[in-house]
């Protein structure tokens, strides 16, 4: 049940939370429409979104994945309508932070899954910000313009790029090369270098996509954005209630 998984997940056994951590990835994956959205209620009210969050700096090399997967899709406005109160609720356990640490994993699968979580936390205009000031564009541009990163992780890191774009400063210049990541084979050829959409950005803020026209090629796994500081949280152990 949710409520035994969420227990394995706070157990101090790292086989327990492993094991927590697949079959609540697995759960959420089979769930949609108004089972998705109560599952959402139920994590909010049970704590069980912060205790996600502080499983992002597990010592598990793979628990990590399955816990961005999940938030992956709790963040999703599709999976949850109500994903904005999950997002608030990210906001004030630095799980971007956290999240960001991942992003420059040698495990592609935990790669995806992170810049996944991070395209549908992005929606959240703090969670953006935290998200560049922490240099998170540079790196995800890098995926971008990679020539070894695949076409999954490119969509997520444009998406990425466009929707923090949006939701900071209503737009920036985008590369012709990141449209091109969602251009069907049937649409017309387009000839312009890049496409601009309104709005600048703060003086205080570095530009979201700065694209270089002649580097061909980054390196497959980029230096990660700095670290935020500061340990390992404390797992939770607080009571799952229904959420």
């Amino acid at each position: 049940s949710l409520p035994e998984i969420l227990t394995a997940l706070s157990s101090e056994e790292p086989q327990l939370r492993a094991g927590g951590a697949l079959h609540l990835s697995a759960f959420v994956d089979a769930l949609s429409g108004e089972q998705a959205r109560q599952l959402g209620e139920y994590m909010r009210s049970a704590g069980a979104v912060d205790l996600l969050a502080e499983l992002l700096d597990d010592a598990d090399p793979q628990l990590p994945q399955w816990v961005l997967g999940t938030l992956a899709n709790l963040c999703s406005d599709a999976f949850d309508p109500a994903s904005a109160a999950t997002k608030a609720i990210l906001r004030d356990c630095n799980a971007m932070e956290r999240l960001l640490r991942h992003l420059g994993s040698t495990d592609a699968a935990t790669q995806l899954m992170a810049t996944a979580a991070l395209q549908n936390m992005c929606s959240d205009a703090e969670l953006a910000a935290t998200a560049v000031r922490y240099g998170a564009h540079t790196w995800l541009d890098a995926l971008v313009c990679s020539d070894s990163a695949s076409e999954p992780l490119k969509r997520f890191a444009a998406g990425a790029l466009l929707i923090s774009a949006i939701n900071i400063a209503g737009g920036f210049l985008v590369t012709k090369k990141m449209l091109d990541l969602f251009k069907r084979d049937s649409d017309p050829p387009e000839y312009y270098g890049f496409y601009g959409l309104p709005a600048r950005l703060p003086s205080s803020s570095p530009p979201l996509a700065s694209h270089a026209p002649h580097a061909t090629h980054s390196p497959r796994h980029p230096a990660p954005p700095p670290n935020s500081g500061g340990g390992p949280a404390r797992r939770s152990r607080a009571a799952h209630a229904n959420g």
